[in-house]
């Protein structure tokens, strides 16, 4: 399964406090992607 790293930031968190810290998960790099025009825009007010 694959999900921008902007989504999965506290997934550790939420996944332990899902399963009574029992669960595990991994991350990889798979590839560099266009970011989309909204995120785009929300970068540049930001910054």
């Amino acid at each position: 399964m694959e999900a921008p790293l902007a989504n999965v930031g506290d997934y550790s968190t939420r996944l332990k406090s899902m399963t009574g810290g029992d669960g595990l998960f991994s991350m990889s790099f798979s590839r560099y992607d266009i970011i989309p025009d909204k995120a785009y825009k929300e970068l540049q007010l930001t910054n």
